[in-house]
């Protein structure tokens, strides 16, 4: 079965929900936070708190989604505010950016998905 995974991500914590041919709704799949990201060792760029920690949950991020692709996505749509939705695609391999089909340049990261959002990211994918 072709399933889409849309992507509602933020600095600090991305919702995944699920499309398919059987479902006229996307389907809640779970979400990955980033209360570690910040605690990484090692890092030889001096940026502040925020931009490291915003840095370490992309990169985890992308290998999150490198990692699943295929067993349980097809297609990927990424929802994120700009500065973001760009770490991150420069994050990912180029296998999944490959299955990306729709970028959304929006923070809705933080909002409580709607039916009325999750319509809206639809429409706005193939």
């Amino acid at each position: 079965m072709h399933t889409t995974w849309i992507v509602l991500a933020h600095r600090s914590g991305a919702r995944f929900f699920a499309r398919d041919s059987r479902r006229r709704q996307p389907v809640f799949q779970g979400e990955l936070s980033a209360a570690a990201a910040g605690q990484r060792a090692g890092t030889k760029v001096n940026y502040s708190v925020s931009e490291r920690e915003t840095f370490g949950f992309a990169r985890d991020l992308a290998r999150f989604l490198d990692d699943v692709r295929g067993q349980r996505y097809n297609d990927l749509v990424l929802v994120a505010d700009p500065h973001f939705l760009e770490l991150l695609r420069c994050m990912l391999s180029v296998a999944t950016n490959h299955v990306v089909t729709t970028t959304i340049p929006k923070d809705l990261g933080e909002a409580v998905p709607t039916a009325t959002s999750l319509r809206w990211v639809e429409e706005s994918a193939p």
